[in-house]
This record gives C-alpha cells, sequence and structure tokens, in this order.
C-alpha cells in the first residue's frame, strides 16, 4: 500500500523556515515537532535561501562574506597541510637556520630581553 504524499502549504513553508532563524533553534528538534523530516526543512531553508544567512549565534551574513569566509578557511587549511608534510618530511634551510642564528645573537646582545643566552 503507497503512502499518499503530504502537500504544504506555502505559508506553512515560511514559518518553519522562520523558526530556523530563531537563536537556540536546531533543524533537527523543529522538524520533529512539526511532524515533518529534517531534510525537507532543510530543503526549504535551501530554497528560501536561509542556510546562507544563518549562523550559530542567530546573526545574519550575506551569501558573499560567506563565500569569502569559506574560500579562506579553504587556502589556510591547504597551507596548513603543506607546512605539515614539509614539517614532518624536511630538515630547515639553511635561510631558515641563518635567520634563527640572527635572531638568536640578537636576542643575547639585547639588554631589554631578560634572561637571553647566546646559542650557538
Amino acid at each position: 500500500m503507497a503512502r499518499e504524499r503530504r502537500l504544504f502549504s506555502e505559508e506553512f513553508k515560511r514559518e518553519a523556515v522562520k523558526l530556523v532563524g530563531q537563536p537556540g533553534a536546531s533543524k533537527a528538534a523543529i522538524a520533529r515537532e512539526l511532524g515533518i523530516g529534517a531534510n525537507l526543512l532543510g530543503r526549504w531553508c535551501r530554497d528560501a535561501n536561509v542556510d546562507a544567512q544563518v549562523v550559530s549565534g542567530g546573526e545574519k551574513i550575506s551569501s558573499q562574506e560567506y563565500e569569502r569566509m569559506r574560500r579562506e578557511l579553504a587556502k589556510v587549511k591547504t597551507e596548513r597541510d603543506i607546512l605539515k608534510k614539509r614539517s614532518a618530511t624536511s630538515q630547515p634551510t639553511s635561510s631558515e637556520v641563518r635567520l634563527h642564528r640572527q635572531i638568536s645573537n640578537y636576542l643575547a646582545h639585547t639588554n631589554d630581553v631578560p634572561f637571553a643566552r647566546r646559542i650557538e
């Protein structure tokens, strides 16, 4: 026996999406209270473009700002992964060693740095 597909009014969908925008509200809890699936509520939110605007604190951000932050996060993760791989597989370069020595010598001869000592 096939289940009959339920139809929801546009007003019901708008009100459900509005509930998601409230501070501290979760899609799963709201969907449970309304007797609908969380995926369905998520689809309604996507259609209303709410996901890009709602942040956990309830602050609204523009879709451009969201995309900028997403790109920046991807860039930072890539840089982190490159540095992890490099530090795990190689020794410091001669320029890095030279820079470390210069900084160490500078700090050893600076009077305003307590407990500075020369490292050779």
